[in-house]
Parts: C-alpha cells; sequence; structure tokens
C-alpha cells in the first residue's frame, strides 16, 4: 500500500465533499477503495499510527454514510 497516496487521495476526497455537499463519480470510488485499503491496513498498525489511520477511516466513513447531494451538511 502506497501509504501517502492513500491518505492524499482520502484527504482531497472529504475535502471535496465538505466544500462542495458531493462527490463525483470518480471521487466515490477512490474514497470507497481508500475505506478498503484502511480497513485492511488498520489491524497491522500501533500506537500513534492506529489512532491517525482509525481517525482516517471513520471520517471516510462518515462521507462514505451521507446522502451525495449538493449543500447536504446535515
Amino acid at each position: 500500500v502506497d501509504v501517502e497516496r492513500l491518505v492524499n487521495t482520502a484527504s482531497e476526497c472529504i475535502e471535496s465533499y465538505l466544500t462542495v455537499g458531493m462527490l463525483s463519480p470518480g471521487e466515490n470510488g477512490a474514497l470507497r477503495a481508500c475505506g478498503i485499503e484502511l480497513a485492511r491496513i488498520r489491524p497491522r498498525l500501533h500506537g500513534e499510527a492506529a489512532d491517525y489511520f482509525d481517525r482516517l477511516a471513520d471520517l471516510v466513513g462518515q462521507v462514505m454514510a451521507r446522502p451525495n447531494l449538493p449543500g447536504f451538511f446535515g
């Protein structure tokens, strides 16, 4: 796993969602793939790295669970 790419992609998609209120189909797929990778690597992490990736996975999950509607921030 390219951890730097994983973090950057997830962060960009989350930022896009927070800015626009929705994800493009490409962003949606990329964020879903990030969630899968995070679930795969998180059990092998410990300490601060585990805390960081747990938080990132939580944010990915929150965005993926919300409706993909412009202006939806509720």
